[in-house]
């Protein structure tokens, strides 16, 4: 942990780049979550609330002239912001290509076993079907 705390108060000024980094990100985070014009995910919001927070507190250790401690605070403000940019990049994609439940956090479904079995009915039909559509072809 020394090289690290040694590197960020070597550089303070690098310290206070990376947090003004990671602030821009949040609020470009946040404006493109604002902008997708859907019902957000649960998990980006916290992530971006968690990434918030985590990086108040990495700004309050630099006040306190606590590089170090301010260094490693920023890469798991990072993290958060990272995480939450993954899932709502996901979310954009599911919502492009028009399938609703693609991430969503919700209870198990009862009635999957019977979903499962139509899904399988309907492929077995067409493997049927294909399967004639060959033979039909070859003869």
């Amino acid at each position: 942990m020394g090289k690290t705390d040694r590197r960020s108060e070597s550089q303070p000024h690098s310290v206070e780049l990376e947090l003004a980094s990671i602030q821009r990100y949040i609020a470009l985070l946040k404006a493109d979550l604002d902008a997708a014009g859907f019902s957000p995910n649960k998990v980006v919001i916290e992530g971006i609330a968690k990434s918030q927070s985590v990086l108040d507190k990495a700004i309050d250790f630099l006040a306190e002239t606590k590089s170090g401690k301010a260094w490693r605070y920023s890469k798991v403000a990072w993290i958060h912001a990272l995480f939450a940019r993954v899932i709502l990049d996901a979310e954009m994609t599911e919502q492009y290509l028009g399938d609703q439940n693609f991430l969503e956090l919700k209870g198990s479904d009862d009635d999957w076993e019977a979903f499962v079995e139509t899904e399988l009915g309907c492929l077995e039909e067409e493997i049927i079907k294909l399967r004639e559509e060959i033979r039909g072809g070859a003869l």
